[in-house]
């Protein structure tokens, strides 16, 4: 799309973004901070013989993750609870699928 129809779209910020990421902007990088590590480790008695075990740790520690990589985000503690009550509720919901999806199959009901 030419300049001008993005200038009447979008204004001039438009046109920047447009010129962008055509290359044809010169600035200056931020240099980002301190790259991020995530390091957990985990340890069981017992082999795991299902998936199901391992996807609940795995879950677990995404959600740690999240919750880390939002804190050092620059969120509010507030931010990062309603973060954390999300993640509870997807959780809960996949548990619950799970949960019904086994009923079902036991009775062979639907």
């Amino acid at each position: 799309m030419p300049a001008f129809g993005i200038a009447a779209r979008c204004g001039e910020e438009g046109v920047y973004w447009q010129q962008q990421t055509q290359g044809l902007v010169q600035r200056q990088l931020r240099i980002a901070g301190e790259p991020v590590r995530f390091v957990q480790k985990q340890c069981w008695e017992d082999s795991i013989e299902t998936v199901e075990p391992l996807l609940f740790i795995i879950e677990r520690m995404l959600v740690e993750l999240c919750v880390e990589l939002a804190r050092d985000s620059g969120l509010s503690e507030d931010q990062v609870f309603d973060i954390m009550v999300c993640a509870a509720i997807g959780q809960a919901t996949r548990q619950y699928d799970t949960a019904l999806a086994a009923l079902e199959a036991a009775t062979g009901r639907e």
